[in-house]
């Protein structure tokens, strides 16, 4: 890859030798998917996991926030896993709700933010 810029619906690259080249613009945003559905009890669950993976450029980055507190996470490549273990007791919600937001960033910068909810 010799980088470069989207802009406008073209690329711009500065190049310093000649020959052919394919041009690519990766714009299409990582996809997540929660191994829950939106507000599950998970009480008895050890991990929340996501599903992650990029058509090009690969997963650069991620954040996970429960209850708008930034949490570990642990990222299996091979099998495109983010999860979250429960080592420590979450506070307590309003009737054991909890908030979760997840930012997944690919290699050029493009971002899916997953938003939900659990019970525990």
């Amino acid at each position: 890859s010799f980088g470069g810029k989207y802009r406008q619906d073209s690329v711009e690259v500065s190049l310093r030798r000649g020959g052919e080249f394919v041009v690519v613009a990766d714009t299409v945003c990582p996809a997540v998917c929660p191994s829950w559905t939106d507000g599950a009890k998970l009480a008895k669950a050890k991990r929340l996991t996501f599903k992650v993976s990029d058509n090009f450029a690969g997963i650069d980055s991620y954040d996970l926030w429960i209850d708008n507190s930034w949490v570990t996470l642990d990222y299996n490549p091979l099998q495109g896993l983010l999860y979250h273990t429960f080592d420590t007791p979450l506070a307590a919600g309003k009737g054991g709700e909890h908030t979760v937001r997840l930012r997944v960033t690919d290699g050029v910068g493009n971002i899916t933010t997953f938003e939900g909810k659990f019970f525990r």
